[in-house]
């Protein structure tokens, strides 16, 4: 169920999923998306979501990695919330 809706979030948002094997997954907001977000609340909010985000900025995007070693919850989970703090904070 989390994975379909990880799914929908990341095309209605038209984020660009950049790897996803077993060691991380990592995704890329391309500027038209993060224009509209608060930047460093985003980061806030991601590390009280999990301390395993990993933030880098490339080629005019935000790279967002997460790692899934050694995490309490399935990896979607904390994907899935960050997703929906993204498509919350875009709209308002």
């Amino acid at each position: 169920m989390y994975q379909e809706l990880v799914e929908k979030y990341i095309n209605r948002l038209n984020i660009k999923l950049l790897i996803n094997d077993r060691m991380k997954f990592s995704f890329k907001l391309e500027e038209d998306l993060y224009k509209h977000i608060n930047v460093e609340k985003l980061f806030i909010e991601s590390t009280k979501i999990s301390t395993r985000f990993n933030f880098a900025y490339r080629g005019n995007a935000i790279h967002i990695t997460l790692s899934k070693l050694n995490l309490e919850k399935h990896y979607l989970y904390y994907i899935f919330e960050l997703l929906n703090y993204i498509e919350k904070t875009k709209n308002s």
